[in-house]
């Protein structure tokens, strides 16, 4: 599992190996927003989405939208700024991670 620096993570989980991870980290020096999918082998992460902030104090959002989420930033309280959109729910679902 990568291991980051951040003080503001949100995680959309379904077991160790169907995860969203928002979290807010720094990439070669520069603060960052990045939005990592867990791979099956529940061990590795793939970026797929980022983008770069420039305050100290981040908010995160995910909204549930039918068989997609939607992941949010604000930078205060009010203009939350879509940082990626219609990523697939079905990826946490038992079907897809398995269940009981």
């Amino acid at each position: 599992m990568l291991l980051l620096k951040s003080d503001t993570i949100l995680v959309v989980f379904q077991d160790e190996k169907h995860f969203y991870f928002l979290s807010q980290s720094f990439e070669k020096g520069e603060q960052v927003l990045q939005l990592f999918k867990s791979n099956k082998d529940g061990k590795t992460m793939d970026v797929i989405a980022k983008a770069p902030i420039h305050s100290k104090k981040v908010q995160l959002r995910i909204d549930a939208v039918g068989e997609y989420y939607d992941f949010y930033y604000a930078t205060n309280s009010k203009d939350w700024i879509l940082l990626k959109n219609k990523i697939d729910a079905k990826y946490l679902s038992t079907q897809e991670a398995g269940g009981f």
